[in-house]
């Protein structure tokens, strides 16, 4: 075992520490470390001896390999082989954002967009609200003889839109006005409801017209059984009625209704027709029921009713007459 010490002038603790050190067995020599010759400080109390060189000693150093007592051993574990993280660094902007805290929505879904048939929870048999081009509401028939029916949007019980029926001056009791909209059904039920929102912006009053009709074919007649809504030329409505007669002509027959239709207003307007024992007819204007009308017509019927409103029916002279309709339903029980 090598040992080096060096002389330090020097007293007291620092003195004690550095020949502790040199008297320590090491692994690692002087030698290792500078690779080469020693150069040792004298080590004369007196001073006077010279620099020498000293030159590794093969036993002392054969003897520092092996351990000596208290020695410590090294780890000679291999090295921690870990693969080293080359990814590049997260440099994308934190987000500062405030976090929601708002309540999820669970109001009702918007159906201010939509048409007053698809609004309608109903399942009607024919429902028309003329807001959309595009829908087929099922009219079997559309006539217009001295008159005209459009869809425009001047006025209407819901928005956008509404049918105008205007007819043209008719200037003897010959001429005769027929601007409809008609609708077959399959089968006779029980019972037929016509329901409409009807507004009358012109009339004239030289002449009634017909503008809601319900309508059934008997047995050994050419003319059906029909009860028609009529404004009349004092400008009342009325309910009409039509009786068959076996082969031969109806009698028509007027029931006043009391409660009036003004001008420039949207109305309600619904018929129902029973068919069965007895017949009866029924008319309501915006809710209420304005008449209840045992028919005068009691027999059978051989065929599917129709209904139709517009300017169904008018003869002159007359002046034009302006009407409007709007969210038409057949229902049928």
């Amino acid at each position: 075992m090598r040992t080096v010490r060096t002389l330090i002038a020097a007293s007291g603790s620092a003195a004690i520490a550095l020949t502790w050190l040199a008297s320590c067995s090491v692994l690692t020599t002087v030698d290792d470390l500078t690779g080469g010759p020693e150069l040792v400080d004298p080590v004369d109390d007196a001073g006077d001896s010279a620099a020498q060189s000293e030159g590794s000693t093969p036993d002392d150093s054969a003897a520092s390999d092996a351990p000596g007592e208290g020695a410590t051993t090294l780890d000679a574990a291999p090295n921690d082989a870990t693969t080293l993280d080359s990814s590049k660094p997260d440099t994308s902007v934190p987000d500062t954002g405030v976090p929601d805290t708002s309540a999820p929505d669970t109001s009702a879904p918007d159906t201010s967009v939509l048409t007053w048939c698809a609004k309608e929870t109903a399942a009607h048999l024919l429902c028309d609200d003329f807001d959309d081009p595009n829908r087929n509401p099922g009219w079997t028939v559309t006539e217009a003889s001295n008159g005209t029916q459009t869809v425009d949007s001047q006025s209407s019980s819901s928005a956008p839109a509404s049918l105008f029926v205007t007819t043209t001056t008719l200037a003897t009791t010959n001429s005769i006005a027929q601007i409809a909209r008609r609708r077959s059904l399959a089968t006779l039920p029980n019972e037929v409801s016509f329901t409409y929102a009807l507004k009358l912006e012109k009339i004239d009053l030289q002449a009634g017209m017909v503008i809601g009709t319900i309508e059934a074919p008997v047995p050994n007649s050419q003319s059906p059984y029909s009860a028609e809504l009529v404004i009349e030329s004092s400008g009342k409505p009325t309910l009409e009625e039509a009786v068959p007669s076996n082969f031969g002509p109806s009698t028509y027959t007027s029931f006043p209704i009391s409660s009036a239709l003004p001008t420039g207003q949207w109305h309600q307007v619904k018929v129902s027709v029973a068919f069965g024992a007895p017949h009866v007819v029924t008319i309501s204007f915006d809710g209420a029921v304005v008449l209840t009308h045992t028919a005068g017509y009691q027999g059978s019927f051989n065929g599917s009713p129709k209904v139709s409103i517009g300017g169904v029916y008018m003869h002159g002279p007359s002046a034009p007459w302006n009407i409007r309709f709007d969210n038409v339903t057949v229902d049928v029980k």
